[in-house]
């Protein structure tokens, strides 16, 4: 993966051939403009880092067709385009208006060879909202820092020289992503050491804070863009709350769910159990503290079930999956053949998923159901991969799990291979229960597919790029990077539900490495993307969508001990929130919008131009130049890419249901 392939937000991709520049003619009944000042970073050859502010001026103009023009002076990377189409997108979801509704402009002037990066996106999408709203931005404000998808602020780098910028040009607050307070500054040191200059650089801790202090900036952190834009206008755009409450015929199903689960556990512990009081001391102490773990499990989800009902069953389900593998090792054990204890397990197995692929071929009747279909692909990839684990395990005479390394080993794989499969029938089972709502065109689906296939492989692209900067590694990145390629190859065969499942979790591990290198408060990261996802939760319930997957990993969230675990299943429920929201309304017509033009108040820093144009029987046209243009398209997500350029991080994620 290259850097090239930049950051994208929950929408389809379009690519237009490279010469298709013509800029089209068209009539507006009004403008806005926005002006801002946005920092940028020079690497000097030494390796320091110097900052300078680039101009940014947005616009947005009404009615429009969904077009977002980029112009930068003089050269833009793709990362910056693709910064320019979230903050399009975020924007208009906060500001609660139709992006078809609009066109939009964006142009950058800065004194740096080339722009590039994702650090605009705060500033842009703060600029790109006060020009929908019609409100005005402090000039004595400066921002830097990443806008996700979901309205999140994400990590950027050079925080320092963009400070220092920042105070060179007036600024008096200096807006940063949450958990970005303390960073480094790189020092250079040369030493003469006989006829040669020896050079060396280290890295020295700073706290913004008090520099900034030092400088006359008040730095602060922010989570959202909500926050931020409350410190850029003085406005607040609170989110909504809602109650993440599960769908009557979802809870049912769960009980039932969760009784199965604690029958067939509580038959194989009693059967493990008595086989292990045959074996030697060591041997039956190994499989008593298996069973200890499922018993454990058993006693927490039942002390859930009723307020948890997700997270009970995905407990339960855990202590089935170790109850059973307890059982496959007492059974070894006792000296019963390996290759039949596993051949017993996987035949099961792939006699419960024998006929999922042609439900996988069929489309959705209802957002409800999409979910749906994506959560059956998940576990029915789960247990093709548990099944091939295990077969080459036992190939290999790898029998047990190996603590050193944390893997599992093959009767492991094959008693959770069977339990997965146990869990594709149940949720299949749930694909006769959802009430009937709009149907999606496979089509449409299709389109979304391939779209996340690429907004994956921008996220981790990204997140790569900033591990190579730092000279890291990381398992969480591996990991998406694993779960890319299996999108990759799921999409080429056909199947566009594990493939959306696969790019989903992709996209979210790239997302969460990032925040894990770069970010010092996973927890205020974490209480920002559940309040996106309540917010969008609230919006789909307004719709009559009560979309089962998201509402499950939102009630998840909750009960995880960490805010590494929790971060990852808010992202996730948010990830399939969006994608069910703009899926949602790229369905609907296109409303138009009645909107107030605002007259800049007196004594404001920044600018907001209003341009009104009389629309009369011959029709006034606006031609605005660009360095490449995109197209938001009206389908399952779409915002186009650009033009003008080549074109598990838990283990329990395997345990929940």
């Amino acid at each position: 993966m290259k850097r090239s392939l930049a950051l994208l937000p929950v929408l389809l991709v379009l690519l237009q051939p490279l010469l298709a520049y013509h800029v089209p003619l068209h009539a507006y009944a009004y403008t806005r403009e926005v002006e801002v000042r946005v920092p940028a970073v020079r690497t000097l050859p030494n390796g320091t880092e110097t900052g300078m502010l680039a101009r940014l001026r947005v616009s947005a103009a009404y009615p429009g067709t969904g077009q977002v023009y980029l112009s930068a002076n003089p050269l833009a990377e793709i990362d910056t385009q693709a910064t320019a189409r979230i903050a399009v997108l975020v924007a208009c979801y906060l500001a609660n208006v139709d992006p078809r509704a609009y066109d939009f402009y964006i142009t950058f002037e800065s004194p740096s060879i080339v722009i590039g990066g994702p650090s605009a996106g705060v500033a842009m999408t703060a600029a790109l909202l006060a020009a929908l709203r019609g409100d005005q931005l402090r000039g004595d404000i400066i921002a830097t820092g990443m806008v996700n998808p979901d309205g999140t602020v994400g990590p950027v780098g050079g925080l320092l020289a963009k400070l220092h910028a920042a105070a060179e040009g007036g600024a008096k607050i200096f807006l940063i992503p949450v958990g970005q307070r303390q960073t480094y500054k790189v020092v250079v040191e040369e030493r003469q050491q006989g006829p040669i200059v020896v050079r060396e650089t280290r890295r020295v801790p700073v706290d913004l804070v008090e520099e900034g202090r030092k400088l006359g900036v008040q730095v602060v952190e922010v989570s959202s863009i909500r926050e931020a834009y409350r410190y850029f206008t003085g406005r607040e755009i609170p989110p909504r709350a809602a109650e993440p409450r599960l769908p009557e015929y979802l809870a049912d199903m769960l009980s039932q769910w969760i009784e199965n689960h604690v029958s067939n556990a509580t038959q194989a512990i009693e059967r493990a159990r008595s086989l292990a009081s045959t074996l030697p001391d060591t041997q039956r102490s190994y499989v008593e503290d298996l069973l200890s773990q499922a018993e454990d499990l058993i006693d927490t989800a039942r002390s859930l079930q009723q307020e948890r009902p997700y997270t009970a069953a995905s407990l339960t389900f855990q202590a089935a999956v170790v109850a059973e593998h307890a059982l496959a090792v007492a059974r070894v054990l006792n000296n019963e053949d390996p290759a039949t204890v596993v051949k017993e397990l996987l035949d099961v197995a792939e006699k419960l998923i024998n006929n999922t692929e042609e439900v996988l071929k069929s489309s959705p009747k209802s957002y409800e159901e999409l979910e749906l279909l994506i959560a059956v692909a998940d576990r029915y990839h789960a247990t093709l991969e548990a099944t091939d684990n295990a077969r080459q395990m036992l190939n290999a005479g790898e029998l047990y799990d190996n603590p050193a390394t944390g893997s599992w080993g093959a009767l492991h794989e094959a008693a959770y291979a069977k339990w997965r499969a146990i869990t594709v029938t149940e949720w299949l089972e749930l694909l006769d229960k959802v009430p009937t709502g709009e149907a999606i065109p496979r089509g449409d689906v299709d389109m979304l597919a391939r779209f996340m296939l690429y907004y994956a492989q921008s996220v981790l692209s990204y997140a790569t790029a900033l591990y190579e900067d730092l000279g890291m590694s990381s398992g969480i990145l591996s990991t998406g990077e694993d779960l890319y390629s299996k999108a990759e190859n799921t999409y080429m065969e056909g199947d566009i539900y594990g493939s959306l499942s696969y790019s989903l979790d992709a996209a979210v591990h790239g997302t969460l490495a990032i925040f894990a290198a770069f970010t010092t408060n996973l927890t205020a990261i974490a209480e920002a993307s559940k309040a996106e996802a309540y917010d969008t939760l609230a919006r789909l319930s307004d719709r009559g969508i009560a979309p089962p997957l998201s509402l499950s990993y939102l009630e998840f969230a909750e009960h995880q001990a960490s805010p590494e675990s929790s971060l990852y299943y808010y992202e996730l429920a948010a990830s399939y929130l969006k994608t069910l929201y703009y899926l949602s309304s790229a369905q609907s017509p296109v409303q138009e919008t009645q909107t107030t033009t605002t007259t800049p108040q007196p004594g404001a820093a920044s600018t907001v131009t209003v341009t009104v144009t009389k629309t009369t029987t011959e029709t006034e046209t606006r031609m605005v130049g660009g360095q490449a243009s995109m197209t938001v398209v009206a389908a399952a997500l779409i915002l186009g890419v650009a033009v003008g350029a080549a074109a598990t991080l838990l283990a329990g994620r395997r345990g929940q249901r």
